[in-house]
């Protein structure tokens, strides 16, 4: 680990421990697993999605297809956990 020139690093790599410890706070629970489907969501958009649309005529196309479909399956669990997660009653 180097030193950081400035700020915007450790920022993100502080709010997505902070999620992820979220998923272990009960009233932030619901609100973690949603934002962390999302993430997974616009990752597999961005970066998968165009992989698979550049491997579709080739031998690779399975793979491409591998990787969209279980970054979909990894976010869809995650928002289906959020559904279903007990809301805190105070």
């Amino acid at each position: 680990m180097g030193a950081v020139s400035d700020g915007t690093c450790v920022c993100r790599r502080n709010h997505s421990g902070a999620r992820g410890i979220g998923l272990f706070v009960r009233p932030t629970i619901r609100i973690a697993a949603a934002f962390s489907g999302i993430m997974l969501l616009l990752l597999t958009a961005f970066f998968y999605v165009p992989i698979f649309a550049l491997e579709i005529h080739t031998e690779l196309a399975v793979e491409g297809l591998n990787y969209v479909g279980d970054t979909l399956l990894f976010a869809t669990t995650a928002l289906l956990a959020g559904f279903g997660a007990d809301v805190a009653r105070d």
